[in-house]
């Protein structure tokens, strides 16, 4: 592999400014934050920074306690290779990827491809699934959104194959285990998002004493609505200290629920009051993607491969992540409605 300059200055930067936070965690964070904004060419990478720099300028911030536990307990390969890997490849040398294809090309690609994984066809046909990882990276793609049912640890090898991706793993708790969390230990580019249910405490306990950057899920429809916006579902959480806190629409959300709750997201970043990051896994997900690339694009593979995206379900096998290449599902499905 060839040597990545740029990473390694970004890197040793990164390691020396979390040294630091131990003794001066506000100054600390603010010049990460400038460091960032040296090196960074993107023009989303820019805008968060520009973001995180406004927003810790206030004193008070529960941010300042949030990054301070998580560079005091979180392993520093994990956060650091993961973090590089979202912002530096798959934000930054990927997004640059990705907009040169689609020029050239004239369909969109999504900056993070989320799939639900089939264990069964992972350890039966283990190549379907690298081959998707091969294409996306090809495309730019560095950040991956895996949801599963069964062992966790089957699913490993496959990540370990692409070491400048971003992985998040949406598991419950009953899946994580020791034996899970020993394997996971080679592979600092994961984070695991706990489903928020009896077992995720325990779940988050484990992680934390592993030292691994973890996150809360919590997917939502109509039901979840008055327990996300009154605030309880994020106080219930708290206990169990995750770095982020993940909400995410159900198919066939109502719109008003899900534009409400989204509000309610941006709402609670802003306000700092709570030692947790919230993200809305839709919302914000196509957000970036539209600073990365104007035209807003998100994309999806089912359990049975076929495609969805914020337009609508693809299906078919020109659609399906078993029967076609990325490139031709993304041509067919989705054509560049911005021109640049």
């Amino acid at each position: 592999m060839k040597l990545d300059t740029n990473r390694v200055l970004i890197e040793a930067s990164i390691r020396k400014a979390l040294r630091d936070m131990e003794s001066a965690p506000e100054r600390s964070c603010r010049n990460l934050i400038d460091l960032g904004l040296s090196f960074t060419k993107g023009r989303f990478q820019e805008s968060f920074l520009r973001t995180a720099q406004e927003m810790l300028n206030h004193e008070n911030s529960a941010y300042y306690a949030l990054i301070k536990d998580t560079a005091g307990t979180v392993n520093r390969d994990n956060l650091i290779t993961f973090g590089i890997n979202l912002g530096y490849h798959g934000c930054t040398k990927g997004a640059r990827v990705i907009r040169a294809m689609e020029d050239q090309y004239g369909f969109n690609i999504p900056w993070s491809l989320s799939v639900e994984l089939d264990v069964q066809i992972l350890r039966a046909r283990p190549g379907v699934y690298s081959k998707m990882l091969s294409q996306g990276v090809s495309l730019g793609i560095h950040t991956y959104q895996f949801y599963l049912e069964g062992s966790p640890r089957a699913v490993l090898p496959l990540l370990q194959s692409q070491p400048e991706c971003a992985f998040l793993l949406f598991l419950h708790g009953r899946q994580i285990d020791s034996a899970f969390l020993q394997e996971l230990t080679g592979h600092p580019n994961v984070m695991v998002a706990v489903y928020d249910g009896d077992d995720m405490p325990e779940a988050c306990k484990m992680l934390r004493d592993a030292g691994r950057l973890y996150g809360v899920y919590c997917p939502y429809g109509q039901a979840q609505q008055e327990e996300i916006l009154s605030g309880r579902w994020l106080e219930h959480i708290l206990p169990a200290r995750p770095v982020f806190a993940f909400v995410r629409p159900q198919d066939g959300c109502p719109a008003p629920v899900e534009r409400d709750i989204y509000a309610y997201v941006c709402g609670v970043r802003q306000a700092q009051r709570h030692p947790v990051f919230l993200m809305d896994l839709r919302q914000d997900v196509m957000a970036i993607d539209e600073v990365i690339s104007e035209d807003v694009c998100l994309a999806e593979f089912a359990l049975d491969g076929h495609l969805k995206t914020h337009r609508g379900e693809y299906f078919g096998e020109e659609y399906n992540l078993f029967s076609s290449p990325l490139a031709d599902i993304f041509k067919g499905a989705m054509k560049k409605v911005i021109k640049r």
